[in-house]
């Protein structure tokens, strides 16, 4: 029986150095930082060697921002492994089992097979609708995609 291969060893925290110059544009007011020691300041010139200390902001683990930094960042609002709604108006919300049964009842739905859901495209031409339509109404979504069949045009 082969043991098993043993853990990585934990990310190093990144380390961010500035200016050591005293020049006016440097002097006790770092503009520049970096990750690569010994780089020129682009506004002293001088090289970047003073290290920089990380100060955690409230409720995050110290090292906690450098272990963010590693992992390959896909960017933007939604993030994988959560649902969002998006409501008519155009507001989006993380989407649960429990908001979605408190959405239900906010809207006083009884009949659960009156609900539709839709699977829309979204290109250019509809980001455009969809921004003249929510100038003009609170039913941007349905005005776009439903061909302006909403409630609130129905009451």
């Amino acid at each position: 029986l082969a043991a098993p291969p043993p853990p990585p060893p934990p990310p190093q925290q990144k380390r961010y150095y500035r200016c050591n110059a005293y020049t006016l544009p440097c002097r006790s007011n770092p503009l520049n930082v970096t990750d690569v020691p010994g780089l020129a300041c682009p506004g002293g010139r001088q090289p970047m060697m003073v290290e920089m200390k990380w100060a955690p902001g409230a409720g995050e683990a110290p090292g906690k921002a450098a272990q963010a930094e590693e992992q390959p960042s896909t960017g933007g609002y939604v993030k994988e492994v959560v649902t969002y709604l998006v409501m008519d108006d155009l507001t989006v919300e993380p989407m649960s089992t429990i908001s979605a049964v408190m959405l239900l009842k906010k809207f006083d739905v009884k009949d659960c097979s009156a609900l539709d859901e839709m699977t829309v495209e979204l290109g250019p031409k509809e980001c455009v609708k969809l921004l003249k339509a929510s100038l003009d109404s609170t039913t941007a979504l349905t005005d776009v995609f439903s061909g302006g069949v909403s409630i609130d045009r129905l009451e």
